[in-house]
């Protein structure tokens, strides 16, 4: 499907050959105003024989297995001549063209009375780099062009028929998965709120959707308007019924409470068979409550906890059971490590059954005045009190920013998850003892498949501050009897200094079934030849037997590929002449 970068400024009116709407957000805009719809099969008389190719496009679950066949790198075009041309194939080629759309403008141009203008908004847009400090950020008055969209000037009021709504919820009800985005710069599509009411008083936009991204939707399509949760919870013949959904809601103040409060306009979502769910915990976490009872919720990623840090009124009640079908939790845009320990501790009563934990934050405030990293190492210890110890398989953790710490200490708690496979170290703190902590972390998890040393500032690929510490080749040295099964070893290595002097393993220490990819982030190999014979020597004693299968420097660092390509060559060499 379309990604937003390709969203153009100026949408132009799809041209229709049917009295039906575009199909689908296509990848390319040319694509996506040749669509015609039509949703309707022809009825075959009983008295007329099908042919082969009519039963099959009949059976709905076979011609889907077609339809995605057909699919090239996810491109539409292969799906619009169905989706056209053959009235026995439309529903299903429908139905996957709009299975995905990453924001809804395209689903509200179904109704034909919509109009698009452009308007301008002032924005400030941030402009500094992306693992900035708070305190540090730099913000800049942008004037951004933007495609609104209205519904004409009919009477006072902005009003949807039945036969427009019946038409827009045709397409609404086929997407399944809102892939929302983030801090976009260029034009972007705002609902106007008129429009947007006189849909919802029909009922709701995302009627269908089991994945829903809520990134940037509150900032820009429902401009002006916060995404709020509700929910009921009933009891039934068969137990406890939960049912939740997403509301759009006007916020206003309260002078009798001197606060903020959240009027609901309308359903904008059924969260009743979400599997997948980005949002806002809310101010005071309020969403938190409203996610624990849904059955089906696996995943969530939780952003944007800035409204959680200054509006604390009162202690938070003692956390319920719940979340018991949730495998993976994602924490970004958190700032302070209080604010997530926090809300984990108020997720649920019991420990949260995760395959997959991620907290990726490098917006933390400075803290070098703080010894020994206090609130990173109490959150980790909150995760081993909130998380069950056998179930964790990938675990991603970011460290906070006190310098001079022992890594013993500040990763002592997360050693009790012994099944994690996948790990992810974010490096947030200068000085860090990347050697001790390679050495602790792969001890604790023997089964690792995977694990990555990213410091600040390597998030984007220019070199990160020389004050952000790196691991020598003498703290790869446990790595040559540990960990039979990685794949993958991700860390800012220090070729700087030369090369120590190769280690020797007996026979029954070799890994030989090992096939490691090593990426040494934007390391570069040594220049002159007895260095690099050093390296590929005490390399090839690390990993031997031909275990190291390719080195690599992170992005587009096309001369450090090709040195780092030749070591690897002159290792494999030097290990295929040992075995003769």
């Amino acid at each position: 499907m379309a990604t937003s970068a390709n969203v153009p400024p100026n949408m132009a009116t799809p041209t229709l050959l049917s009295p039906d709407p575009p199909t689908s957000l296509a990848t390319d805009t040319s694509e996506s105003r040749s669509i015609a719809t039509n949703c309707r099969l022809v009825r075959v008389p009983d008295t007329v024989t099908e042919s082969a190719g009519a039963r099959v496009a009949s059976t709905y679950e076979l011609f889907s297995k077609i339809c995605r066949l057909l699919l090239v790198d996810g491109r539409p075009s292969p799906l619009l001549n169905p989706a056209t041309a053959c009235r026995a194939m439309s529903d299903v080629a429908l139905d996957i063209l709009w299975e995905k759309q990453v924001h809804l403008g395209y689903l509200f141009l179904t109704i034909p009375r919509v109009e698009r203008i452009q308007v301008t908004r002032r924005r400030w847009v941030n402009v500094s780099s992306y693992n900035c400090p708070p305190g540090n950020r730099k913000i800049s008055p942008r004037e951004v062009s933007k495609t609104l969209l209205k519904l004409p000037k009919e009477g006072r009021r902005a009003v949807v028929t039945e036969a427009e709504y019946a038409r827009f919820r045709s397409y609404a009800q086929r997407i399944k998965i809102l892939v929302d985005f983030k801090d976009k710069e260029y034009a972007y599509i705002i609902i106007d709120r008129p429009l947007l009411r006189a849909v919802l008083k029909h009922g709701p936009i995302l009627p269908n959707a089991h994945t829903i991204n809520f990134r940037s939707s509150e900032k820009y399509a429902f401009e002006g308007l916060h995404i709020v949760l509700q929910s009921d919870s009933t009891m039934t013949a068969r137990g406890r019924s939960h049912d939740a959904w997403v509301s759009l809601a006007r916020r206003y103040f309260d002078s009798s409470t001197t606060s903020f409060k959240y009027r609901a306009i309308a359903t904008c979502a059924s969260l009743s068979n979400i599997r997948a769910l980005t949002i806002s915990p809310g101010e005071e976490y309020a969403a938190i409550p409203h996610l624990r009872g849904l059955p089906f919720l696996e995943e969530l990623h939780l952003i944007d906890f800035v409204v959680c840090i200054f509006s604390r009124s009162e202690p938070l009640p003692p956390p319920q059971p719940g979340f018991r079908a949730l495998r993976s939790l994602r924490l970004s845009e958190t700032r302070h490590f209080d604010v997530t320990r926090e809300l984990v501790r108020f997720m649920s009563s019991e420990p949260l059954r995760l395959h997959a934990f991620t907290h990726l934050e490098f917006g933390t405030p400075d803290t070098r005045w703080e010894d020994q990293q206090l609130d990173a190492r109490r959150f980790y210890g909150t995760l081993r009190q909130c998380l069950d110890h056998e179930s964790l398989k990938r675990l991603e953790v970011t460290t906070g920013r006190a310098v001079n710490v022992n890594s013993a200490r500040l990763f002592s708690d997360l050693r009790v998850f012994k099944n994690v496979s996948i790990a992810v170290v974010y490096v947030n703190h200068e000085g860090a003892d990347l050697d001790n902590a390679l050495d602790i972390l792969t001890a604790a998890w023997p089964s690792l498949t995977q694990l990555r040393f990213v410091n600040r500032g390597a998030m984007e690929l220019y070199e990160p501050s020389p004050r952000m510490t790196q691991v020598s080749l003498e703290g790869l040295i446990p790595l040559a009897t540990r960990c039979p099964a990685l794949k993958l070893l991700g860390l800012p290595l220090d070729t700087c200094r030369p090369a120590p002097k190769h280690i020797h393993l007996l026979e029954h220490q070799v890994l030989r079934g090992r096939q490691i990819e090593l990426d040494v982030r934007v390391a570069s190999p040594p220049r002159k030849q007895e260095d690099i014979d050093l390296l590929v020597n005490f390399l090839a004693s690390v990993f031997p037997a031909q275990t190291l299968r390719s080195i690599r420097a992170s992005g587009d660092w096309e001369s450090l590929q090709d040195e780092w390509r030749e070591i690897c060559d002159k290792m494999s060499e030097n290990g295929r002449l040992s075995a003769h």
